[in-house]
């Protein structure tokens, strides 16, 4: 079935209240549809989708949206990256100075250090 995604106004709330502020950071927000609001992860490039008004989790399955338990939205957005979604706020998980890119995109075959 396909349903209209609407981009309007982000609403972080479910996501809130599902993830830690930091981890809330790495999602984009890319619509609702149907009440289903949908965030998609920065690395993994994976949808979280959240009812707005229950908190109930969905994934596109098949071209529509399919009621899924908390754990499995998880591991479909992290994958086996199982990426600690639920860390202490005051672990320090910054990227360290030589690992962050300052100039344009590397020539071809080279990698940051």
């Amino acid at each position: 079935m396909s349903r209209a995604i609407v981009v309007g106004e982000p609403d972080w709330k479910p996501l809130e209240g599902v993830l830690s502020s930091d981890d809330c950071s790495f999602f984009m927000y890319m619509g609702v549809t149907s009440g289903i609001v949908l965030y998609k992860h920065r690395d993994t490039r994976r949808y979280l989708n959240i009812e707005a008004a229950t908190g109930r989790f969905f994934q596109y399955i098949d071209g529509d949206y399919t009621e899924i338990n908390q754990e499995q939205a998880i591991e479909h957005v992290y994958g086996s990256r199982q990426i600690l979604w639920s860390r202490g706020r005051d672990t320090d998980f910054s990227v360290p100075p030589a690992q962050i890119r300052t100039g344009g995109f590397p020539a071809s075959g080279s990698y940051l250090r």
